[in-house]
């Protein structure tokens, strides 16, 4: 057996691109495409994946929005965050898509942890409400980087950083 390793003709590696990720917290992103997904079970609920695109970035990630009578309403909460008015009617999936599909909205993405083969992994997810506002209403905006929150959520820090109670444990007289 030969210790001799033959790198005729071996090249060097591609660079790949860095990739992007969506990080918790606020953002602008753009409504990029709606996937529709019939339901996975007889008696489950029909479902869109919605695919947001962080503005000027490549940056990206998918929501599932359920089409089951209790979680309508959240569909209808982006609808009208990102429009203005509530969808109205019955609507066809190309109706829903023609309304959202390119209109831009500002989100609060929550991390969530998952382990994979061993490994955590944070995916993208939004809240059942409170998790979108208009674009254009700038002077109405209330979504803030909550890290105390996302901290939680993934799993850290339990405690607020801010600690609002006085302690005499120390040597200043006040």
């Amino acid at each position: 057996m030969s210790n001799l390793i033959n790198f005729s003709g071996v090249g060097q590696p591609e660079e790949l691109p860095q990739t992007e990720y969506v990080r918790p917290g606020v953002d602008n992103f753009v409504i990029d495409k709606i996937e529709y997904n019939q339901p996975i079970r007889e008696g489950g609920s029909s479902s869109l994946d919605i695919f947001f695109k962080k503005e000027n970035s490549d940056a990206s990630f998918k929501e599932r929005f359920y089409l089951s009578e209790k979680a309508l309403p959240r569909l209808q909460y982006l609808k009208t965050k990102v429009t203005g008015s509530p969808f109205e009617g019955e609507l066809s999936i190309e109706q829903i898509n023609n309304s959202l599909v390119g209109k831009s909205v500002r989100l609060i993405v929550d991390g969530k942890e998952v382990e994979v083969n061993g490994n955590l992994r944070t995916y993208c997810q939004l809240r059942f409400s409170g998790f979108a506002e208009s674009i254009n209403d700038k002077e109405n905006w209330k979504l803030t980087n909550d890290m105390v929150r996302i901290e939680k959520l993934q799993g850290g820090n339990n405690s607020s950083p801010v600690n609002n109670e006085s302690s005499n444990d120390d040597d200043l007289p006040f």
